[in-house]
């Protein structure tokens, strides 16, 4: 049959019996006859509007968006304008349009085979994405996908940014020499980053020689250092170096190395050199490997004005361990804890820190781990941070420092978790009828009280000091500034600090109260009368503390994890926002459906680990919108319930 034939018998069929026609064979999937029928339709009835529909369709299912466009606009033209058809042509046209564009932004390379790119991502995405999301991808896996082919490889290697940071830090095997060189041919002339560990003990300096001369060779270039292996290059011992590695070192914005490494470093460098850009410093201690030495002593001459520091932007400095057991965060007070398989501390000479801290005048954040106080001479000396006017972070955490650190009157979080000190307290001197400080050293005045010391603190954690008694706590929270403290935790702290004993006859005149029936709980509520939170988990409180422990009205936050709280204790902190007063007692309250708890700040009371306390109590608590912390897991505050035992209080 000749197509003029054909066409004619196409004549005398109606528009409908053409769309049915083209269904059947899209049915077939015989494409080459579906596009066929389709310019029939468009020859026939060149002013029906379903028909550019159905080609422009047809086309952007075949992404050639390029035709379906056109397809489009020709049926704009042909339709009569202002009508609904052709507001609909227009509409299928500007998304034609911008698939179109899309197309083209995801397919950079099309030239390239139809399957090529449909199956791999690297031809599909552009440079910017790709290299987004490698960034991702630790640095030694990296290396590993560019031997999927020889496509991966080429492109890997030509997206710059992805190798600007050499980092071996949780590689799988040793990193062999060979790897670095090729490393270093990456990286030369984008190096920003070094993050050196994981090499071959016998190869590993010759690592560290090839990464720091391509460092050397682009002065300026290198902002962030992290030295975990052995580098006897890096800083020689009373060694001069080069103007290359002062070049490269000066421009540094983080830096971190093997405590144990510290001392020339501290020593030959810090003594000739101002580090202008040096905004970050951690000296770590995680590994037994760390600290080969007896005690880390640093020979420091200090500049004495404050311009010519050599740190005179640090903001950030941490110094010790910061991996910490569970089931070793507390210990007695006055008994250091010196290594013993995992567990260690590093032994640094008292005036030696001093010195060190006097380099950076204007420290934002310190925080020491582990760190055990050397005394070096035979006068024991004081850490001291009251000079530094910006230091607003201070942490000690298991750490053994012999006497109380001074701190400056700006500081606003003072964290002293698992140590055997807590702040400088104070007492009437029974001679004099003076106040003055309890723990003096000889070369300092103790009536010489600054008031204003602990007057900024927000944040106070004493967790962990398990010596602490009734009267040690009372002297303690009564040196802070009740309108300032909000953040209160003293959790572990459950071997001397009773809840329920009477104290009238064990806290000293200046502090004790008049009531004669006062606990540890009265005190609180004293001296902490604006706090919003406080941590009470793994301690001695009862139920009848709760019933004082309400009247801190601006609690938000209450944790009583690990205790023998029961239902009992929480109804009566709670007592005050209950809306019905048709409850006789506690069963009744607990026998309620309907909404009680009015509106209140305390919206949650962590109850986990409550020997005392049972799931559906837990549960019904949650129902009345307070948050139990029943349904919440792996939060790393309380890691220290997995190893305690509420058996421990033997109360």
């Amino acid at each position: 049959m000749s197509n003029t034939n054909y066409f004619d018998r196409l004549n005398l069929l109606s528009i409908k019996d053409l769309y049915n026609y083209y269904e059947c064979i899209r049915g077939l999937g015989d494409r080459a006859r579906q596009i066929y029928c389709v310019w029939e339709i468009l020859y026939i009835f060149p002013h029906e509007t379903e028909g550019y529909v159905l080609a422009g369709k047809f086309y952007n299912e075949a992404k050639e968006f390029d035709k379906a466009l056109s397809i489009f606009l020709a049926g704009i033209d042909a339709i009569a304008p202002n009508t609904v058809n052709s507001e609909r042509l227009k509409r299928y046209a500007e998304e034609a349009k911008i698939n179109k564009q899309l197309h083209e932004k995801l397919n950079p390379l099309i030239d390239l085979p139809a399957n090529t790119k449909a199956h791999d991502p690297l031809l599909i995405l552009s440079s910017d994405v790709v290299a987004e999301i490698f960034l991702y991808i630790p640095y030694h896996e990296r290396l590993l996908l560019r031997t999927v082919c020889k496509t991966w490889n080429s492109i890997l290697l030509s997206i710059r940014p992805i190798w600007q940071c050499i980092d071996f830090r949780g590689a799988k095997r040793p990193v062999r020499l060979s790897e670095v060189r090729q490393c270093a041919e990456y990286a030369d002339g984008i190096l920003q980053g070094l993050y050196l560990e994981n090499f071959l003990m016998t190869e590993s300096a010759q690592c560290v020689d090839v990464l720091l001369n391509i460092a050397d060779s682009h002065p300026g270039s290198l902002h962030h250092l992290e030295l975990n292996c052995h580098a006897p290059s890096f800083i020689p011992d009373h060694a001069f170096l080069s103007d290359a590695r002062w070049t490269t070192l000066l421009n540094l914005t983080s830096l971190k190395m093997v405590l144990d490494r510290t001392p020339p470093f501290v020593n030959d460098v810090l003594s000739q050199r101002v580090f202008p850009h040096l905004r970050d410093l951690v000296f770590f201690a995680d590994q037994l490997t760390h600290i080969e030495t007896l005690s880390i002593y640093y020979n420091i001459k200090v500049p004495q004005e404050k311009e010519s520091k050599p740190l005179p932007n640090l903001l950030r400095f941490t110094i010790g361990s910061r991996i910490y057991e569970p089931q070793h965060q507390y210990r007695l007070r006055g008994t250091p804890d010196f290594s013993n398989g995992e567990e260690f501390t590093v032994m640094i000479v008292d005036k030696s820190l001093n010195d060190l801290l006097s380099l950076m005048p204007n420290l934002e954040k310190f925080s020491a781990g582990r760190i055990t106080s050397y005394r070096g001479s035979l006068d024991p000396v004081r850490l001291d941070m009251s000079q530094h006017d910006r230091l607003q972070y201070i942490d000690f955490s298991h750490c053994y420092l012999g006497f109380a650190p001074i701190t400056p009157k700006c500081c606003k979080t003072l964290i002293l978790r698992s140590t055997d000190v807590s702040c400088r307290t104070t007492l009437l001197d029974s001679v004099s009828a003076k106040m003055r400080y309890e723990h003096s050293l000889t070369s300092e005045d103790p009536f010489d009280i600054d008031t204003e010391e602990y007057s900024s603190v927000e944040k106070l954690d004493l967790s962990g000091d398990i010596g602490m008694r009734n009267m040690d706590f009372v002297k303690t929270i009564a040196r802070f500034n009740p309108d300032k403290l909000k953040d209160v935790s003293i959790r572990l702290i459950w071997k001397w600090l009773d809840f329920h004993d009477v104290l009238t006859e064990e806290i000293p005149a200046p502090w004790r109260l008049s009531d004669p029936n006062s606990t540890i709980a009265d005190y609180m509520v004293q001296y902490l009368p604006n706090l919003t939170r406080l941590d009470l988990s793994c301690t001695r409180v009862t139920d009848q503390s709760m019933k004082k422990l309400r009247n801190l009205t601006k609690v938000e936050y209450l944790d009583v994890s690990g205790t023998r709280i029961s239902l009992q204790g929480v109804y009566e902190l709670l007592q005050p926002y209950i809306k019905s007063e048709n409850f006789s007692g506690m069963g009744a309250w607990r026998a309620c459906t309907d909404s009680w708890y009015s509106s209140s700040k305390l919206k949650t009371i962590v109850l986990k680990r409550c020997k005392n306390m049972a799931a559906e109590d837990m549960v019904w608590l949650e129902r009345n919108r307070i948050n139990t912390g029943l349904y919440m897991h792996d939060y790393p505050a309380w890691d220290h319930l997995d190893h305690w035992r509420v058996e421990s209080l033997n109360y």
